[in-house]
């Protein structure tokens, strides 16, 4: 453990010797110090001290005179820009957080469910949040640790002076914020890692000390480095700037705000308030690195102007654009009319939302269809830096917040000032006005990027009636609106369109052919992102064009960019689930990836059901819907897009899963080759019926061979049929190869309760059912089957067929009385008596049926009518003897 974190720790068990009362506040102290130290690491983790995102986080951090704007850096680094893909080489810009460190901000972003340490965490802010009430949000079935930190800030401000809690509440909130903060300290990987100070010797050279519990490897490489404390990583020192001592390295120091610039004679001096934790000692440190402005990230190329120019402050139209007519109309018939005040483009990254926009706002709205169009963007990495598609780049985002958004939307529309304060009233006003002559439309582009994305939708959702509309782009289904619009890969013809336009402005049109775009098409599922990437390089290497999936496979940054913080959401359940479809590298029924996962001999059991919703809905995964759109239960397959299997392999390759997950998964993908062949998107138009005769000639040809079903096998078996009913006679073969009666049995009966017309297979299940020794059951099964018939013909028929059967058993007694008797009288209701003449052997089973039915007098009726058609068969004379004499 670091030195650092035991002092805090000590004076916190000091504390609680004295007073539980005394203890509260030193506990809050020792939360603060959690969240400064664990994110100077991450800050620690971009690339060289004079990064420009590093540096204006440190920049941020210095200024704050609380905690709101740490939490703030928290989570920019976690789930922002800042995560993913890596800019090696690439001047004035930063390495975003690479492959290795990435994952650790899976441990801040994951939402986990119950018996996770972070669910702990988050439940113990809940019992806080209740104990002292706090007015903050619930944390939901699955919290992410993020739900600590974002918090905590408000937790320590009420219990400051805003919520004053009492003394018993204050002891009461002792246990849960020590369990905390031992959670914190001992889980986070960072606070495992080697803390060491690299300071100079008399000498000159470099040493390293150790400020943990390890001592720090002889080949480290601390030449050129600047003194000051250090991180180690897989033998990788990273800076902690923001962490500082001295050369007795037994006070530890972090800023704690108070920033100041001070003119002298000798110049300005830049400092500010560092405070030790461990020891409430608070001194002025020298911030000459962070002095003068923040530096900025530029903006992106589609956030809107800062001023309205006419009506709007959209970006300008995107170049070189090609028409989507079918999405272009819904959308403009959508915006137009008078039901639907929020509208959500939905679809995966790159596939094309915030263009359609803006060109169906520029060029197909009537201009007087709005007073106003005003665009916010969230975005905050642009996907290309320039029209070489080489990498993503890191921008700013033009709005984070409620608060930003209100600010920046009264800004527009106001002449006169308004306070961040007052702005979200004052929008509310705005975009609320049912009569209103002059509506407004509210662009909210790369909604998933804003700090609190549900919060600012239910906002959005609450505030905003038509006239006035919101427009909502995004990668995520949870922000649906009245009316989502699925923005799917390119058409056909329109992909051939920006491929050839593209070729031909990049001068390789003789480079590519008709069939290498009907190729390219086939793979990206009609991507134009990928695409222009594939064009791209093309064009910068001078190559033939590259097989998309293996381009993309060495595109990490852009893989990072497009998938990276979505993945870093899910919860570990979702994030199995996307790597074992992603591997499998294949359509496959819904129905049959569900059975595997499901499957008994799964140890790390999942979700399933709950992580397909999210990966469909955040568009790493896609369902391929077959049959009539009328039908409620249409097959459905699950295909994982080329570019997300790309960044599943990616995932996979750089090797920070877990042991026990990648074990796991490598094990449902042994299991998935019951499923072979594999399915081609060609051969999904099959329909599952398809799909499943394959599955099982694999499935019984394996069985047959080794002369037995695995538990696992017939599970899976099992659960594909009770989704799709036709299955189960196959089921029932092969249960009946391997002489298992029983489940043959059970087969047939899941089969008949969807078909129940199939009267050859009631009389196969009776068959069954007499070899087991069930002949009673057998004898009723085939009435069963005989009477489900939906034609009464063929009802009749069945009866009459099977009846004689029937009487034996009825007569050797194997039915009590009162059972034959209840079964004779639905059977004689059956055949309708009097609609339908008879032959004369027929005849003598309806008189047999309506005795045992307990009816003699009818019997009587019946057979005198039956003699006068039939006098001379003999079973009515014997039955005549029997009735009369």
């Amino acid at each position: 453990m670091w030195r650092p974190v035991t002092q805090v720790r000590q004076r916190v068990q000091d504390a609680l010797a004295v007073s539980e009362d005394g203890a509260y506040m030193e506990l809050m102290a020792a939360h603060e110090f959690v969240l400064k130290a664990s994110t100077a690491v991450l800050i620690g983790l971009l690339d060289a001290p004079d990064a420009k995102l590093a540096h204006s986080l440190e920049w941020t951090c210095v200024r704050d005179n609380g905690l709101h704007r740490w939490q703030q850096v928290l989570a920019e680094v976690t789930s922002g820009a800042v995560q993913k893909a890596e800019y090696k080489h690439y001047e004035d810009t930063h390495r975003l957080l690479n492959a290795r460190d990435s994952a650790l901000t899976t441990v801040y972003t994951e939402k986990v469910a119950s018996g996770d340490w972070r669910h702990d965490v988050a439940e113990r802010l809940d019992l806080l949040r209740r104990e002292l009430s706090v007015e903050m949000a619930g944390p939901g079935a699955k919290p992410s640790l993020r739900y600590w930190f974002d918090n905590l800030h408000t937790l320590r401000n009420w219990t400051r002076g805003h919520g004053l809690p009492s003394v018993h509440q204050r002891i009461a909130a002792v246990e849960p914020l020590m369990e905390v903060f031992d959670l914190l300290v001992t889980k986070l990987p960072q606070f495992a890692w080697p803390l060491i100070y690299v300071m100079p010797t008399l000498g000159g050279r470099a040493v390293a000390r150790p400020l943990s519990d390890h001592e720090p490897p002889r080949h480290l490489r601390l030449k050129d480095l600047d003194e000051g404390v250090y991180v180690l990583n897989d033998d990788e020192l990273a800076p902690v700037r923001l962490l500082t001592t001295d050369r007795s390295m037994d006070k530890f120091f972090l800023p704690n705000g108070q920033y100041q610039e001070a003119t002298s004679p000798q110049g300005v001096k830049t400092t500010y308030q560092a405070l030790c934790y461990s020891a409430d000692i608070k001194t002025r440190h020298e911030a000459t690195r962070w002095r003068g402005e923040r530096p900025v990230l530029t903006d992106s190329v589609t956030a809107g102007r800062r001023a309205l120019v006419g009506d709007n402050n959209l970006p300008p139209t995107p170049p070189n654009y090609v028409a989507r007519g079918a999405l272009e109309a819904d959308l403009v018939d959508t915006l137009l009319n008078d039901r639907d005040h929020v509208v959500t483009l939905m679809g995966r990254g790159g596939i094309g939302k915030t263009t359609l926009a803006l060109h169906v706002l520029h060029n197909r709205l009537d201009e007087n269809a709005f007073a106003n169009r005003i665009w916010l963007s969230a975005r905050n990495v642009d996907l290309e830096d320039d029209q070489r598609y080489n990498r993503p780049k890191p921008v700013r985002r033009q709005v984070a917040s409620i608060e930003e958004v209100a600010f920046e939307f009264c800004c527009l529309v106001q002449d006169a000032e308004v306070s961040r304060e007052d702005a979200p009233r004052i929008m509310q006003e705005y975009v609320s006005d049912r009569q209103s002559l002059a509506p407004l439309l509210v662009v909210f582009d790369n909604f998933e990027t804003v700090d609190d994305p549900l919060a600012l939708y239910k906002w959005i959702a609450d505030s905003f009636r038509v006239p006035n509309k919101a427009l909502i782009t995004t990668r995520v289904e949870d922000f649906r609106g009245d009316l989502k619009i699925d923005v799917r890969g390119m058409e056909r013809q329109e992909f051939f369109q920006l491929v050839d336009e593209t070729a031909r402005r990049r001068h390789i049109s003789d480079r590519i052919d008709d069939a290498q775009i009907e190729e390219l098409y086939r793979e990206t599922g009609g991507h134009p992102y990928v695409a222009q990437v594939i064009l791209a390089e093309a064009e910068r290497t001078g190559n033939k064009i590259r097989r998309p999936r293996t381009l993309m496979a060495t595109k990490d940054e852009i893989l990072g960019a497009l998938f990276g913080a979505i993945y870093d959401s899910l919860d570990s359940d979702a994030q199995r689930v996307f790597l074992v479809a992603a591997q499998y590298g294949s359509v496959i029924p819904k129905w049959q990836f569900e059975a595997l996962l499901l499957r008994p001999g799964n140890e790390l059991r999942v979700d399933v059901i709950g992580a397909l919703e999210t990966l469909c809905a955040a568009s790493l995964l896609e369902v391929i819907r077959v049959g009539d759109e009328s039908l409620k239960d249409r097959e459905e397959f699950l295909y994982t897009p080329m570019a997300a299997s790309a960044f599943a392999e990616r995932v996979w390759r750089r090797g920070t899963l877990d042991f026990d997950v990648r074990d796991a998964i490598e094990e449902d993908l042994r299991a998935a080759e019951i499923f072979r062949p594999k399915l081609t998107l060609e051969q999904v138009t099959n329909g599952f019926g398809f799909a499943f005769d394959r599955f099982v000639r694999t499935l019984s040809g394996d069985v047959v061979e080794r002369g037995g079903i695995t538990a696992n096998e017939s599970a899976m078996l099992d659960y594909v049929c009770d989704h799709f009913p036709a299955g189960w006679a196959a089921a029932a073969q092969i249960y009946e190869q391997l002489e298992d009666s029983g489940k043959a049995i059970s087969s047939l009966k899941g089969y008949l309760a969807s078909y129940p017309d199939a009267w050859a297979t009631w009389k196969e299940l009776a068959r069954l059912q007499r070899r087991v020794g069930a002949t009673a059951v057998a004898g009723r099964t085939l009435l069963q089957g005989a009477l489900s018939s939906s034609v009464a013909r063929d009802r009749r028929a069945r009866l009459l067929e099977v009846l004689g059967d029937w009487f034996t058993l009825v007569e050797r007694s194997v039915y009590e009385p009162m059972q034959a008797r209840n079964t004779a009288r639905q059977c004689v209701e059956a055949l309708n008596l009097g609609t339908v003449e008879y032959s004369g052997s027929e005849d003598a089973l309806v008189v047999r049926l309506l005795v045992i039915a307990q009816r003699r007098d009818d019997a009587r009726k019946h057979l005198r009518s039956a003699l006068l058609r039939h006098p001379s068969n003999t079973s009515l004379q014997a039955l005549r003897a029997a009735l009369f004499d």
